[in-house]
């Protein structure tokens, strides 16, 4: 293997490892010491495996979430195969909404040893990332994880160690008042629990509610004090739920037909999902949808991204960004919403994409702020139709003609009206 990479090479890449941050280009890959071959059709020893059959490989080419193997042949004697086959985790966007964009995050290991799989993720104020350590699963204890930031998440500690009676944690949300809530299944998946934990002295707090006939797939929780989850049985993989248990510990049924695999809210309150890899589901399989506050029946999903394989748990950041956790429980991938017009506004939240406006005005309540909407009769398409109700309102303090908000319909509000003559209003990335 280092005669293939070269001389000098790192001593610290090992046959066997997990090649993080390669570049793929054709059937190569390149590291900064060499070359991998890529493809399906080398040969260990003799009765291995044929080309291109995967049969006896160590890895289930069905479990693969990329399909794609490396393997590290020995350019001079071609017989002699170094042990260093391995499989290269990836989850590919097949779809992305406008005004988001994805990248692989973070692989919480390099070599089969060194993993710390999880199912369950959240970040703090300081940029902290949270695991739960999935090697633990039916030992009785939850063990928290801390992943420094200032060490590029390689340097961990337990942040929370504690005994359970379940199998294991499926999520991790902060609420910003001071506590980390943990949602956990039972061995069959049927059950399961949400507990407290103090940030400060991280110690248990309690349980805050325990399920008989789901399991919670994912929780975060809100200033108000409000934690919301998302529930699924094993044993009716087509049931699905979402909830909300409010600060009097008083549950609300959300949706009653929505099977996810984790959930995440963002600042505004907004809902994010993603959703197993089934195809007799409402939603797509292996996608991440969105479901607005303002869609208090949750009946309007708004599809963010689909990919070529599962996803898990998610979470936010303080900086917006969203985190899904891979099938394989070390990849994480990071999804960042665009801010087109630098108004400190996200575009999917703006309802004004391309003009830059804090206020967020929107006096008709269209989806369209008055600074993009000078359709005032609301067809559209803004014409002469709406100059005649402009002009009717000239030097008179009419709301929704006030386009730039100074209290007026003046000259200001007619220029704005101009530049969007024979448009539609917008865009907004609450009416896209």
């Amino acid at each position: 293997l280092n005669a293939l990479l070269g001389d000098p090479v790192d001593p610290a890449f090992n046959p066997g490892d997990l090649v993080d941050g390669i570049n793929i280009a054709g059937d190569k890959a390149t590291l900064s010491a060499g070359r991998i071959e890529i493809g399906l059709s080398y040969i260990f020893d003799p009765g291995a495996f044929s080309d291109n059959n995967l049969s006896n490989y160590p890895f289930n080419p069905n479990d693969a979430l990329l399909g794609l193997f490396y393997l590290v042949e020995e350019d001079i004697t071609p017989a002699v195969i170094y042990s260093a086959a391995g499989q290269l985790y990836s989850i590919d966007a097949t779809y992305l909404a406008p005004g988001w964009s994805v990248s692989d995050f973070h692989i919480l290991c390099t070599t089969p040893a060194e993993c710390t799989p999880t199912r369950a993720i959240a970040f703090d104020s300081l940029g902290n990332l949270y695991i739960e350590d999935t090697t633990n699963d039916e030992s009785g204890q939850i063990d928290i994880l801390k992943l420094d930031a200032s060490s590029g998440y390689r340097t961990s500690s337990t942040f929370a160690l504690y005994n359970t009676a379940y199998k294991g944690a499926t999520g991790l949300g902060f609420d910003g008042l001071g506590s980390l809530y943990v949602s956990e299944r039972s061995t069959d998946g049927d059950a399961g629990i949400i507990r407290k934990i103090d940030v400060a002295t991280q110690m248990l707090l309690g349980d805050v509610m325990s399920f008989a006939n789901h399991r919670p797939t994912g929780v975060d929780a809100d200033s108000s004090g409000n934690v919301f989850y998302s529930g699924r049985r094993e044993s009716n993989r087509t049931w699905g739920k979402l909830f909300q248990i409010d600060s009097s510990l008083i549950r609300t049924e959300l949706s009653a037909s929505t099977a996810a695999t984790g959930m995440a809210l963002d600042d505004s309150g907004n809902i994010f999902i993603s959703t197993p890899k089934r195809t007799d589901l409402p939603l797509l399989s292996n996608s991440i949808y969105m479901f607005r506050s303002s869609d208090v029946s949750l009946l309007n999903p708004v599809l963010i991204a689909t990919f070529d394989a599962r996803g898990g748990e998610l979470t936010f950041d303080d900086d917006g960004n969203l985190y899904m956790v891979g099938e394989d429980k070390i990849t994480i991938i990071k999804l960042s919403p665009d801010d087109t017009d630098a108004d400190g506004l996200w575009d999917y939240v703006d309802n004004c994409v391309l003009e830059h406006n804090t206020a967020q005005r929107d006096t008709d309540g269209d989806g369209y702020g008055n600074f993009c909407d000078p359709d005032l009769n609301q067809d559209l398409i803004v014409n002469v139709a709406d100059l005649a109700l402009l002009k009717s309102v000239f030097f008179r303090p009419d709301p929704d003609a006030d386009l730039n908000g100074d209290g007026v319909v003046n000259v200001a509000d007619l220029a704005i009206m101009k530049k969007f003559f024979f448009k539609a209003p917008g865009p907004s990335g609450l009416n896209p």
